[in-house]
């Protein structure tokens, strides 16, 4: 009888004698640099920003190895900011990536947030790895995966687990997908959903301010170090352009506040967001619905 020995994956070599090990590992290692951003609207592929939920971070990597490597990272790590104000990042899909020696490289990554009343990550947002999340909302990003939710329902779901919004503040176009996610958030919670559909007698306008948070800012206060072309608008849940509230205005070096309406009487029941764009950046992210 032969006896087979598994060699430990950081150590393994594939068939064309790449390496092959975890993204975390081989960042801790420093066989690889790695900034994290909000994703690049500008540059980012046609079918990717029109096509639902686009990515809403980025890594560009560098293999400072002479050996090409083969890495990959489980959905479920968290992406903490740098600078304070902005949301936390849940990574809802596997990455894999190879790269080749001593090469750079850039990949979308699909990331949900994690803070109603923090601002959405932009190009100029830089982030760092951080651990796994914990037990259920790990559970959570893992279901999305297997399922491919990258939807406005889902990050609902994700919102429902981290800031409490309500379950059934999760909502899709298809019935069976906000369903399906409102079941699960549900187990993970340890909340009877049938119970609550029939129980919920709050007024609307307490359920929306558990959504909304209680610290909703109804100015984009910003700075710009030189001249900047503004945009601000409403955007849908598949981050479409709804109404916008001024376009390409310019701004001069200083500091600035916008003022908004959050809440247009057209947008009753809907999912949306409030995005400033800067140089044609996303700059600035706020979530709601009515």
């Amino acid at each position: 009888m032969k006896t087979f020995f598994a060699l430990p994956i950081a150590f393994a070599f594939l068939s064309n004698s790449i390496f092959a090990l975890s993204l975390s590992q081989a960042i801790a290692e420093k066989k690889v640099v790695v900034d994290w951003t909000g994703a690049s609207w500008q540059e980012m592929p046609t079918n990717l920003r029109t096509n639902g939920f686009s990515p809403k971070m980025q890594l560009v990597i560098k293999n400072q190895t002479t050996a090409p490597l083969a890495l990959d990272l489980e959905e479920g790590y968290m992406l903490q900011p740098n600078e304070k104000g902005y949301q936390a990042m849940l990574i809802t899909q596997q990455i894999k990536l190879n790269c080749e020696p001593n090469k750079q490289q850039k990949q979308y990554i699909y990331a949900m947030c994690t803070q109603l009343t923090n601002s959405g990550p932009g190009e100029n947002t830089h982030y760092k790895l951080g651990e796994k999340a914990s037990a259920a909302l790990l559970l959570l990003a893992q279901f999305i995966r297997l399922k491919n939710y990258e939807n406005g329902a889902a990050q609902a779901a994700v919102w429902s687990m981290t800031d409490e919004s309500p379950v059934l503040s999760i909502e899709s176009n298809n019935p069976a997908i906000a369903l399906d996610l409102q079941k699960m958030v549900a187990q993970l919670k340890g909340v009877d959903l049938e119970k609550l559909k029939k129980t919920e007698t709050r007024k609307s306008n307490e359920i929306l301010a558990e959504f909304n948070g209680n610290k909703l800012d109804r100015n984009i206060p910003f700075s710009v170090d030189t001249n900047a072309v503004v945009s601000v608008g409403f955007y849908d849940a598949d981050d479409q352009l709804i109404k916008p509230i001024f376009q390409d205005r310019i701004f001069t070096k200083g500091n600035h506040s916008i003022r908004y309406n959050p809440f247009p009487i057209a947008f009753i029941n809907k999912h949306y967001s409030v995005k400033m764009m800067r140089d044609g950046e996303l700059f600035k992210e706020y979530y709601f619905r009515q």
